[in-house]
């Protein structure tokens, strides 16, 4: 991963912890989905995974 996924991924992190906090299921909603979209992308270029039509299919060793 590099720096600058991981930093992303903090930041999202945080903001996910923020967002219970406050109780702003609204804004969790909204960064949970875009944490998910980033992570999807994330495994898709490490070619953990591949996609079938718009499903995500893992691979497993």
């Amino acid at each position: 991963m590099r720096r600058s996924t991981r930093c992303l991924a903090v930041k999202e992190h945080e903001a996910i912890l923020n967002a219970l906090q406050r109780r702003d299921g609204a804004g969790l909603s909204h960064i949970l989905r875009a944490h998910l979209r980033h992570k999807r992308e994330e495994v898709l270029q490490a070619g953990f995974a591949e996609t079938e039509g718009n499903d995500l299919a893992l691979r497993i060793a």
